[in-house]
């Protein structure tokens, strides 16, 4: 089992603290774990941060060891998606949104009567997350189950205008669910179409330099894991230089893409 230090290690708690999980050009889309990781830890932290601050000076707090009791729970969660990182599994996140609306409804019974609806950001916040970071029936999901606990929280609070509070919440979540669809949609089809053009070469369609470069050093790596030997063949075009100085570069061009093919239909 690894130990705090290794959990730590690769990337540093700092970078993590910065979103390295977002930035990283390893991230591959809005849906790595590493990227949730970091969105989910850096604001259920400083959540916790900030409702121990509340905690401590808020006159409007009834119960305030249930405050804070909250406080600290939040603050665990997200140190713990902070510490695990990539190892966590995608159910992990899961469970985090469903523990913080719960937070979140604990939080506003603690409070004085009559509060329930400043705690709609909260849940807003909770099922932003999801909808950035996680499948879209995750957020579907937070975004249900944030209603119901509002909708509960509002009626037993007997808040005034609560099913005018309600529809103007789910309203919201409906626009953010919008809006947050078509940026991941986009992006990661950007994303792809980047990683594409990167890896591979335009002419021929088959993998590049950088491509070649990843994939020896993994080949490199297994073998040594495994003990086993790495094979490398090198082949060569001979007079391609005739080819372009005789008939063209539109003929080398197409010589390259005929030759290309053909590599790739006797490789694996």
């Amino acid at each position: 089992m690894a130990s705090l230090r290794e959990l730590l290690r690769d990337p540093p708690i700092r970078e993590r603290l910065v979103w390295h999980g977002l930035l990283h050009p390893d991230a591959r889309d809005f849906g790595d774990l590493a990227v949730a990781a970091s969105a989910f830890g850096v604001v259920f932290s400083a959540a916790g941060v900030l409702g121990l601050l509340r905690a401590a000076v808020d006159p409007f707090i009834d119960d305030r060891g249930l405050f804070a009791l909250v406080a600290v729970a939040t603050g665990l969660l997200g140190l713990a998606c902070l510490i695990g990182y990539r190892r966590l599994p995608a159910a992990f996140f899961a469970f985090t949104a469903a523990a913080g609306i719960a937070l979140v409804t604990l939080a506003a019974i603690a409070c004085d009567p009559g509060g329930a609806a400043v705690f709609a950001p909260a849940y807003a916040i909770l099922v932003v997350l999801c909808l950035l970071f996680m499948p879209p029936s995750f957020g579907i999901a937070a975004g249900v189950l944030a209603m119901f606990a509002y909708g509960v929280l509002l009626a037993s609070d007997d808040t005034p205008n609560a099913i005018y509070l309600l529809g103007s919440e789910a309203g919201m979540l409906g626009l953010f669910g919008a809006l947050i669809w078509v940026i991941r949609t986009r992006t990661e089809r950007i994303a792809v179409e980047l990683s594409t053009d990167a890896y591979l070469d335009p002419l021929t369609a088959i993998p590049n330099r950088r491509a070649f470069d990843a994939r020896f050093e993994l080949e490199l790596q297994r073998a040594n894991r495994e003990g086993t030997t790495v094979s490398l063949v090198i082949c060569d075009l001979d007079h391609f230089k005739r080819v372009n100085d005789e008939h063209g570069h539109e003929v080398g061009d197409a010589v390259l893409q005929r030759a290309a093919a053909a590599i790739a239909a006797a490789a694996r």
